[in-house]
């Protein structure tokens, strides 16, 4: 994607790659807690790691929680926000700039596509 190298916010670049490559909302995003995803690492047979990534959010439409997937790209993405940005023990994972919980409204809201440089591409459906 040739937009995603134009977004320099960690925190944006996070939310991105894990709405595109979860299949997570944005009203799930918005929910989550540092808790709520967890990494595993392991050394394969040629000498590379693989890291994997796996979280759960509350669905109160299905009374459980609903699991998702990282890709390895979307792990790279959120270490890099968690590690260099969050230096704070807050347990939201996505806070807004006053520290607080972020809302949905704010991902699909004009500024935020512009930022990565997508909006033209993309619609809202």
């Amino acid at each position: 994607m040739p937009w995603l190298p134009a977004l320099h916010d960690r925190r944006d670049k996070a939310i991105v790659l894990l709405l595109m490559e979860s299949g997570l909302r944005a009203t799930d995003l918005v929910l989550l807690d540092r808790d709520m995803i967890s990494f595993s690492s392991k050394t394969l047979s040629d000498g590379r790691t693989e890291t994997t990534g796996v979280g759960k959010v509350p669905s109160p439409k299905f009374r459980q929680d609903r699991r998702f997937f990282l890709s390895a790209r979307a792990i790279e993405g959120l270490r890099d926000y968690l590690e260099t940005d969050r230096q704070d023990t807050d347990p939201v994972l996505f806070a807004n700039r006053h520290g607080g919980r972020l809302g949905p409204a704010v991902i699909p809201q004009p500024g935020f596509g512009c930022r990565c440089n997508f909006e033209k591409q993309t619609k809202q459906h």
